[in-house]
């Protein structure tokens, strides 16, 4: 599906509609949360996430002790994991917000050499250009519309079938009943 705006030289731009889940796959990926394991006292592993925007911890961020050797189990060997796991954790906020970045650079540039012909890519030049085609390219939000014509896409070409949303959700279509 195609759709039309004006760019910033007063002349109209076809622009192609993503599909519903093209971007979902696209590289780089978006590094999640930083997570840490422990071993309870009962032998449990645990992965928890250590969530820097925790009010507490910005409060009072945990220090690196004098002792930066100690002795397994004491108060300052506590203190010092917990200063390593704070430390893991800023490194890897701040590789996941470059992984975001890199993430979205790369997405704009999907959009750009994706939904616009070649002759319509030198045409964007001012910011409010891409702005507009970026709007445009993206889904806007997800419908039952929507859903059922990108599954009904999806079936037909994969498997050769008539699916349709109707189906996949109620095993009959509803229309027949």
């Amino acid at each position: 599906m195609y759709k039309s705006i004006t760019l910033s030289d007063n002349l109209l731009c076809q622009v192609r509609v993503l599909g519903l889940f093209e971007l979902a796959d696209l590289p780089p990926e978006i590094l999640g949360p930083y997570t840490y394991t422990i071993l309870t006292m009962t032998g449990e592993m645990l992965t928890l996430e250590y969530d820097l925007r925790n009010p507490e911890l910005k409060r009072n961020p945990p220090t690196l002790p004098e002792n930066t050797m100690p002795e397994q189990g004491t108060q300052d060997w506590h203190n010092l994991k917990r200063w390593h796991i704070h430390q893991a954790a800023i490194l890897h906020e701040k590789a996941r917000v470059e992984s975001y970045e890199k993430h979205c650079a790369f997405v704009a540039q999907y959009i750009v050499t994706h939904c616009l012909s070649p002759e319509d890519q030198a045409r964007i030049v001012e910011p409010g250009d891409f702005e507009r085609v970026y709007q445009v390219a993206l889904v806007p939000q997800l419908s039952e519309e929507a859903l059922s014509r990108e599954l009904d896409s999806f079936f037909q070409s994969v498997l050769q079938w008539p699916a349709s949303a109707e189906y996949l959700v109620f095993g009959e279509l509803q229309s027949e009943v």
